[in-house]
């Protein structure tokens, strides 16, 4: 019977603790840098809540819409052009308070941290650091893009997201911004998740010890 006890016991653990390990985090979405090329190159922004990698703005700068969709980062990297959706979600996910171009005190630290990851592409080195990039419009356009953009202010310590921006051809390049690319990616385990599906396995494994145990003494 005390064996029988300890196994449930057992049992109930590691089915909780193996539940909870595979249950979506609820963890707030945080956006983080990855390696695309070479350890260190930084060229990967990863939005935990959307769970899609964001291409460097600054690796397709100065390049027309249409250019990059035959370039390696489409075509063969498995990027595609984001829309203004999806840039809508990585704005609000760095912590844009609107997203209508205005210049708001308090977001200088979340616009210059969304600089950093995506790369500058205009007034780089200034006051007002920009990263800029075309995006689809929703409805999609055959010929027109959006230019979205986010900068900030040093002189007011503010900050400004703009999305929708202004509007750009697919033929022609922006030499002040790059592409939105965007492709899925497979999130990284936290390591509190990694914990609990470890405590799950090894007491299911102290379970099968345990029946196998207590099967050889009751056959005796």
């Amino acid at each position: 019977m005390f064996a029988f006890r300890t196994i449930s016991f057992s049992v109930i653990l590691g089915v909780l603790a193996l539940g909870l390990a595979i249950l979506p985090s609820t963890a707030q979405a945080t956006l983080s840098e990855r390696d695309l090329f070479t350890a260190g190159d930084g060229l990967i922004t990863f939005d935990s809540d959307t769970n899609l990698e964001w291409l460097d703005l600054t690796q397709t700068q100065n390049t027309a819409y249409n250019t990059v969709l035959g370039s390696t980062f489409v075509v063969d990297l498995g990027f595609t052009f984001a829309d203004v959706n999806d840039v809508t979600a990585l704005f609000d996910n760095a912590g844009a308070a609107n997203q209508n171009g205005v210049f708001t005190t308090g977001q200088l630290a979340d616009a210059q941290n969304l600089i950093d990851l995506l790369g500058c592409t205009l007034f780089c080195g200034s006051t007002a650091p920009t990263a800029e990039g075309f995006a689809d419009f929703d409805p999609f356009s055959t010929t027109t893009v959006s230019r979205s953009f986010v900068q900030v202010n040093l002189n007011t310590n503010s900050g400004r997201f703009q999305n929708p921006g202004l509007t750009a051809v697919k033929g022609q390049s922006n030499a002040n911004g790059g592409s939105f690319l965007i492709r899925s990616a497979t999130p990284i385990p936290e390591p509190a998740t990694m914990l609990l599906f470890g405590i799950g396995l090894a007491s299911m494994a102290g379970i099968s010890r345990r029946s196998k145990k207590v099967c050889s003494r009751t056959t005796v």
